[in-house]
């Protein structure tokens, strides 16, 4: 998940906000070779004006250019992609999913969960609360594999301590042998 909007002057470089927002090889492919095309024309232009002939210099000035707006929209393109839908066709959202989760019914809750997960991936938030979910209708293996998979995410730091708090409450329930919720009641 993003946090918060990308700064307009990282579209600057091309393949930067990709690396930034998801950690992107492909955005690293783009932002190393924009490096050395660059390094390669200002070392051409005025180190070493003799490399290439004027045409192709200007030639290759044209092709960074290309290259600069090609890869721009293609990292503008791809942040798009990365950020959440505001609101589903189906009008779910996270409100709506913690009402579920407040009111004990799980199934509803999970259902919601689930599907906000599957439309990103990347949303702290609902894995968290998942793992929640899941650590009170006692299914400990599915929740613990959730708090993996969530501390993976640069998003996750902001909920590092729940996390954490989670992860210490799992092992309780799992030392301990507790009884979890009835999942018969949730209604």
């Amino acid at each position: 998940m993003i946090m918060g909007r990308m700064p307009l002057l990282a579209y600057l470089w091309p393949g930067l906000p990709m690396i930034l927002a998801s950690g992107n090889w492909l955005g690293l492919v783009w932002a190393v070779g924009f490096a050395a095309l660059t390094n390669l024309l200002i070392f051409a232009s005025l180190w070493w004006p003799e490399l290439l002939t004027v045409h192709v210099r200007n030639g290759v000035w044209l092709a960074a250019a290309v290259y600069w707006g090609v890869a721009s929209i293609a990292a503008w393109r791809n942040v798009q992609e990365l950020e959440p839908d505001e609101a589903s066709p189906a009008g779910v959202t996270f409100a709506d999913a913690n009402n579920h989760y407040l009111r004990a019914d799980w199934f509803g809750a999970e259902r919601i969960l689930l599907e906000l997960m599957g439309r990103n991936p990347r949303d702290v938030d609902s894995g968290l609360l998942l793992a929640t979910l899941w650590r009170h209708t006692g299914r400990i293996a599915e929740a613990s594999q959730q708090l993996d998979r969530l501390e993976l995410l640069d998003g996750a730091r902001k909920w590092a301590l729940e996390i954490h708090q989670e992860r210490r409450r799992l092992e309780e329930v799992a030392s301990a042998g507790e009884p979890v919720l009835d999942v018969g009641r949730a209604a």
